[in-house]
């Protein structure tokens, strides 16, 4: 057969097939499904990725802060740490203001200090995953020690004012305070940690809220005593799946299990 002859027979289907174009439906589907499993291994994969390095920048913020509480007690005569309220003019502060020139930010503590400060967002009191259009926002607290009665859980009225408390009510202006050489147990004693309050700012105190800018450990001698877990004090969410990130007296930062036993840092000898 001549090589225009084969063509011609080709051509009118009789000796070969047409070729085909696209995929079948069920090629499709089976490429789809495919996707679809790549798709659900690797989102978990990334948002851990994410949330690691979140996690990371929280340990960084909180680092940076516990150095500056450290240079701040350093610089004082005599020592001294700040309190979790302050009296600083004729306003009442966070522990935030008095270390903001030990923090890089000079220009906000000079307005402070001539009683002109205004309450800016400072990314590095804030938690990645605090999230929230607050103003101001403060995701961080100090440790202000032991409440020894139930009632004084949410407004700090009988704290014990001895080791592991670290920041005193200072509203009303300076008084006896703590220095970190009364801390028996720096690498035990916990400086700062995180807990998710959306009213919490880092600037002025509003009146009747001093409460929330610092944490306190129940006193196990309380009738009603429960706590048993780093979860059970920190009621409020977690920031991080868990764990909670906390700072030291030592400096050092650490993300903690939130199933560890609060008794291990609540009362340091």
């Amino acid at each position: 057969m001549l090589r225009h002859e084969r063509e011609a027979f080709c051509y009118v289907g009789h000796g070969c097939r047409r070729p085909r174009h696209g995929f079948t439906l069920v090629e499709l589907l089976v490429v789809i499904a495919i996707i679809g499993v790549l798709m659900g291994l690797l989102l978990p994969a990334v948002q851990m990725i994410r949330e690691a390095a979140r996690r990371t920048t929280c340990i960084n913020h909180q680092k940076e802060i516990g150095q500056a509480v450290l240079h701040y007690e350093s610089t004082k005569q005599p020592a001294r740490l700040p309190g979790y309220v302050n009296k600083l003019g004729t306003n009442i502060v966070s522990w935030v203001p008095p270390l903001l020139p030990f923090l890089g930010r000079n220009d906000l503590w000079e307005d402070w200090r001539d009683g002109a400060g205004t309450g800016v967002q400072l990314n590095l009191v804030v938690c990645p995953n605090d999230h929230g259009d607050q103003q101001a926002k403060l995701t961080y607290v100090v440790n202000v020690g032991s409440y020894k009665t139930a009632a004084a859980k949410d407004n700090y009225s009988d704290l014990t004012n001895m080791p592991p408390t670290l920041f005193l009510n200072l509203s009303g202006g300076p008084s006896s305070a703590i220095s970190m050489s009364d801390v028996k147990s720096p690498s035990n004693t916990i400086m700062l940690t995180e807990r998710q309050n959306e009213d919490r700012v880092w600037n002025v105190v509003p009146a009747g809220s001093r409460a929330m800018f610092g944490f306190a450990w129940p006193d196990p001698a309380l009738p009603t005593y429960t706590t048993t877990t780093v979860q059970d004090v920190f009621a409020a969410p977690l920031l991080h799946p868990g764990i909670v990130v906390m700072t030291f007296c030592d400096g050092r930062v650490d993300a903690i299990s939130a199933d560890a036993s609060c008794s291990v840092f609540r009362a340091i000898p």
